[in-house]
């Protein structure tokens, strides 16, 4: 399918900006997972996350990327925080919710769940867990 060549080549371009985004319900200390249902990382727990485009804002392109996967709009249901980049192509934000919400996934995902950070699915992608413990420790500070 020429959908899924198209996104393969973006995954390998290391080049390429992506912004990804931790969604904690503060009223439930949940975070909101996805499982990735896209090679390279099928069947892989993780947070929300996608490329800039061209021209692009990295907060656009994380609202963006929120609409398509998940079909909410960032502006109505999260407060988003910028915490760090890795590197300089991977931007990851915290998003705050005050309940849980449900989601409509597009075909890049196949579930999501809200999960407590003692209660995680299985796998998870990489760097996902450290980045759960320190929400959920910085939430409770």
């Amino acid at each position: 399918m020429i959908k899924d060549k198209i996104r393969q080549l973006i995954f390998e371009d290391s080049e390429r900006t992506s912004v990804g985004i931790l969604v904690l319900c503060e009223e439930t200390n949940k975070v909101l997972l996805l499982k990735r249902n896209v090679d390279p990382h099928k069947g892989k727990w993780s947070i929300l996350s996608g490329g800039v485009d061209k021209g692009e804002s990295k907060m656009t392109a994380l609202k963006r990327e929120i609409m398509e996967e998940i079909k909410v709009n960032a502006d109505d249901k999260l407060n988003i925080t910028y915490q760090y980049s890795e590197g300089d192509n991977f931007y990851f934000y915290w998003g705050f919710t005050n309940s849980e919400f449900k989601c409509k996934l597009d075909e890049e995902n196949g579930e999501y769940g809200w999960f407590s950070a003692d209660e995680l699915p299985s796998p998870l992608y990489p760097k996902t867990r450290e980045k759960i413990e320190e929400l959920c420790q910085k939430n409770k500070s």
